[in-house]
């Protein structure tokens, strides 16, 4: 082993003024005292970077998941306004069923495609334009609906997809200048940030890289086990996620409260599934560790569906299984998407395993949006039923997930994967998590 070259005996001589001398005097410096600088400039610095990216990146995605969010879910509180009246649509059928059907298929075949398209487009302009196009289509529907008496001739639910249309247009307008670019085009961060951002990514990333998209990159990633569990855990716990969005305001006005009752008493069912969600994602990272923040959802929301499912006690009862639903899918549902992200390494194979995870766990929806059949309620006995089996589905999934990825860090840290590292330098480097060296988030 080779020793430290900076031992005592040739320290670096650092020259210094003496106060009583022109001439400079020669003094030993160690290297500790380099070193602990430099690791407080880094540190200063980082601290610096971290802030600016909190300042200028998350608030905008936060923004745009919102409005994406609230446009996915407004057509369920529509309905408790007065869509169904309106359109004559048979209260006790299923047409309200075939238009969440209807539009969950468009959202998870172009998942893919999006993912990929936005390694080669800037994000500022794909997320902005995607966002455009949908909230204009929505507007534009809303706009085409028949006039009726009251303010500018619509209806309240009207104004629902109006107002909340033009917002997202606005603020997708907005976007373009504001979502940043990619970390080598960011124009907020002065070289030295830049340089450190792009090192901290390169330290993350470290060799699990797949940055060329090749025939057998893409065969890979299709058939990655960790994909495929990631995708359907992720489907069982979409299921909560959908049923409540598309359902629950219809549940609670069922439990006897009036339309601006039901969206009022939504509103603390969201903020504590927020404190937990946020509460269990700090920890998550923190600790390192995903799995048992994942079973902690899937539990809170095996609470709520069990109550749900027996129709146990009053409103109030069901009100609170309705909090463990909602609170287990938030917890559940980004420690999840975080962990397939964490274990997929970089690049290609992680777009493409998210898009998978997503677009195949946002399939769902197609399952909610026909199972609380308007004919069952308010006791929806196959769709509380279902919204049990399958998220006891996904805590299965999760546990396989857990299991297979503690054996294959073992197997790796005896060296049964080592042959890899005989392969060409190409195939080598375009291995991503498939990379002998890399280790799997438990």
């Amino acid at each position: 082993m080779l020793g430290n070259p900076l031992t005592p005996s040739n320290q670096p001589l650092t020259p210094v003024m003496s106060k009583h001398s022109k001439h400079p005097t020669v003094v030993k410096c160690s290297s500790d005292d380099f070193s602990t600088h430099s690791s407080a400039v880094e540190k200063s610095l980082e601290r610096k970077l971290l802030l600016k990216l909190d300042l200028r990146v998350m608030p905008i995605l936060f923004l745009l998941f919102l409005i994406s969010f609230v446009d996915r879910s407004n057509i369920a509180n529509a309905r408790i306004q007065g869509l169904e009246q309106s359109l004559h649509m048979n209260p006790k059928g299923n047409g309200y069923n075939v238009a969440l059907f209807s539009f969950t298929i468009p959202f998870v075949l172009f998942e893919v495609p999006s993912n990929i398209i936005l390694k080669k487009v800037p994000p500022m302009i794909w997320l902005s334009g995607i966002m455009i196009c949908w909230g204009a289509f929505s507007a534009f529907l809303a706009y085409l609906l028949a006039k009726m008496d009251g303010i500018g001739g619509y209806e309240g639910w009207r104004w629902i997809f109006i107002i909340e249309g033009i917002i997202t247009v606005l603020v997708a307008l907005a976007s373009f200048w504001i979502v940043a670019p990619w970390p080598e085009n960011a124009k907020f961060l002065d070289p030295d940030e830049k340089a450190l951002m792009l090192r901290r990514l390169a330290q993350d990333r470290g060799n699990a890289t797949m940055d060329r998209l090749t025939l057998e990159a893409f065969k890979t990633a299709l058939t990655d086990w960790k994909i495929w569990l990631g995708m359907l855990a992720y489907f069982g716990a979409d299921h909560t996620a959908s049923a409540i969005v598309s359902f629950q305001p219809t549940i609670l006005k069922q439990l006897g409260y009036t339309s601006s009752q039901a969206q009022v008493h939504a509103i603390p069912v969201y903020l504590v599934a927020l404190v937990f969600s946020i509460t269990a994602a700090y920890l998550s990272d923190r600790l390192a560790h995903r799995y048992a923040f994942c079973m902690l959802g899937v539990i809170f929301a095996t609470v709520g569906w069990s109550i749900e499912l027996v129709q146990a006690g009053t409103p109030a009862v069901r009100y609170f299984g309705i909090y463990c639903c909602t609170t287990g899918v938030y917890v559940l549902m980004p420690v999840l998407v975080v962990w397939l992200m964490n274990n997929l390494g970089s690049g290609y194979k992680r777009a493409i395993g998210s898009a998978f995870q997503l677009g195949g766990g946002n399939c769902a929806a197609l399952v909610s949006s026909n199972v609380f059949i308007s004919a069952q309620a308010p006791r929806y006995p196959v769709g509380f039923g279902i919204g049990f089996a399958l998220n006891v589905f996904a805590g299965l999934c999760c546990t396989v997930l857990f299991l297979g990825l503690r054996r294959e860090n073992r197997q790796r840290d005896r060296g049964a994967r080592d042959d890899r590292w005989g392969l060409d330098r190409n195939k080598l480097t375009n291995l991503g998590d498939d990379h002998p060296s890399f280790r799997y988030t438990l």
